[in-house]
């Protein structure tokens, strides 16, 4: 009688860790529109020799829309700001110097995440444009981080 109850609360258990295996796995895939933005930003700055500076960026667009937000920047070191959507969305960023409008940087979209490359000695106040591309939702979350070189 023994053995069978062994066996009966091994099976509960073998059945209570699948359970929570398969919670696990919906919990992962439920993330919220942040945590997929932060999951994408930070998978890809952890490829590159940065650090992060300030809290991240984050809103909603519209499809073709448009926000910006403005950073200040040590002119003296290289700054990236890495931008991500929580959808399939895509977003470009514009990097113009806050004083004079200029244009100032140098970016490229990648897979799940945009970026833009803020030269030394570029500026110290720094205006972002994001503007939300290649969409087929109605709106859509956005997030943008600013890293700077190590």
């Amino acid at each position: 009688m023994k053995t069978g109850t062994g066996l009966h609360a091994a099976s509960v258990r073998v059945a209570l860790a699948g359970l929570g295996l398969a919670l696990g796995t919906a919990t992962a895939s439920a993330q919220s529109p942040v945590e997929k933005i932060t999951d994408r930003i930070s998978t890809y700055a952890s490829q590159l020799p940065v650090e992060p500076l300030g809290d991240m960026q984050v809103g909603d667009l519209p499809k073709d829309g448009k926000s910006s937000f403005t950073i200040d920047v040590d002119p003296r070191k290289a700054h990236i700001v890495v931008a991500a959507c929580s959808s399939s969305c895509t977003v470009d960023l514009k990097a113009v110097n806050a004083e004079d409008g200029s244009d100032i940087h140098d970016g490229e979209r990648r897979p799940l995440t945009t970026q833009v490359y803020i030269n030394p000695l570029a500026a110290s106040k720094v205006r972002i444009d994001v503007v939300m591309a290649n969409c087929g939702a109605k709106t859509c979350t956005w997030g943008a981080e600013l890293f700077v070189a190590k």
